[in-house]
């Protein structure tokens, strides 16, 4: 592509429509653009007041946001953020809108559109890629979610002018809608990395980060988690329920949140699999279970085990909480370990229920 813009049709209330184009090279040059913003699915209105897709933000005196990578923002009053439900592996959804206020008549803004784009040479991005979710209407409504972008080729190359899937801004206190997600697959090299993709929950009550996941295919690895969301603290941004997921690493920046729900597994395959941000709100919560194959060291994160959640350190491992990290053992949680040794300079909590199981090993 040079020059232009290349769109596909609004979803509404079903999934129809998307951009799905299979080559030998993509080439989206500077000027360019691929753009399905807003044409996801339908926020609420006045007759239909929850927002459509599959993580709707709900109606209510205000509108809850729409998730996807993201769950939506919670209104202060009335409705409630959508959950995601995004699969960080192959995304293949649209974003969800967000909910209708029925205290202000504000409609809720639409989810971001799908973009597919498969090459079996070299994909070079110096235009514009975007699916972005719309914001809530005036007054109140919730904001819609981030869409999806999937890219696969040997070589990904250029250096976007830019590249967004941010969810939709919440009207005051109605709910932001999450971020999207992007996953980018490579052989040969890939220029783009997370600084280069703009995945941040929406305002007002704001919604989780998109996810962007990379992966080098050939290499042998897992590939990596990246959630940022900007620098405002706001909704989490769940793993899909009841999967299952191996990364090497996952980075948490700009007040980034990440839950793994309860039903499903995070395995971290690196021996120093985390990256926090400078903020204080980056948190990894597990109500289901993380495991670390190669220890793990807490470095401005925090690690939260909630009830019925469960952290397995594999043998030999290390765990280490540096100053500005944290493992909180919340009631109900297990740290179930195998650790060969657990240092600390940070916050260790253990509340009332939670427990702390060592491992002996004979050899």
């Amino acid at each position: 592509m040079d020059g232009g813009t290349l769109t596909h049709g609004n979803n509404s209330t079903a999934q129809t429509h998307v951009i799905n184009i299979s080559a030998t090279t993509v080439d989206i040059a500077a000027g360019a653009s691929i753009d399905v913003d807003s044409l996801g699915h339908d926020g609420g209105s006045s007759g239909h007041y929850n927002g459509y897709g599959d993580g709707p933000g709900t109606g209510g005196s205000l509108g809850g946001g729409g998730a996807h990578g993201g769950n939506g923002g919670n209104a202060s009053s009335g409705g409630v953020g959508g959950t995601a439900y995004c699969t960080a592996t192959n995304p293949s959804t649209i974003g969800s809108g967000g909910g209708y206020s029925t205290g202000g008549g504000g409609t809720g803004g639409a989810g971001g559109g799908l973009i597919i784009l498969n090459a079996s040479g070299t994909t070079t991005i110096n235009g514009t890629i975007t699916a972005d979710g719309a914001a809530g209407g005036s007054w109140y409504g919730g904001g819609g979610s981030g869409g999806a972008v999937k890219i696969t080729a040997d070589t990904i190359a250029g250096t976007p002018a830019g590249f967004t899937v941010t969810g939709g801004n919440g009207q005051s206190g109605s709910g932001g809608g999450g971020g999207g997600c992007v996953y980018l697959e490579y052989v040969t090299s890939n220029s783009i990395a997370s600084g280069n993709v703009t995945m941040n929950g929406g305002t007002g009550q704001a919604g989780g980060a998109g996810q962007l996941f990379i992966l080098d295919s050939d290499s042998g690895e897992n590939g990596d988690l990246y959630l940022v969301n900007g620098g405002t603290a706001g909704a989490s941004s769940n793993q899909k329920a009841a999967t299952s997921l191996t990364v090497d690493s996952i980075t948490l920046t700009g007040e980034a949140k990440y839950t793994v729900p309860n039903g499903a597994s995070l395995t971290l395959a690196d021996a120093n699999p985390f990256l926090g941000g400078s903020g204080s709100a980056e948190t990894l919560t597990v109500a289901g279970s993380l495991t670390y194959l190669n220890g793990a060291t807490y470095d401005n994160m925090i690690v939260s085990v909630s009830s019925g959640g469960t952290l397995y350190n594999a043998v030999g491992g290390t765990l280490t909480i540096t100053d500005d990290g944290g493992l909180a053992l919340n009631s109900g949680g297990i740290l179930n370990t195998a650790l060969s040794t657990l240092t600390t300079s940070g916050a260790l909590t253990l509340e009332y229920g939670g427990k702390l199981k060592l491992i002996m090993h004979h050899f």
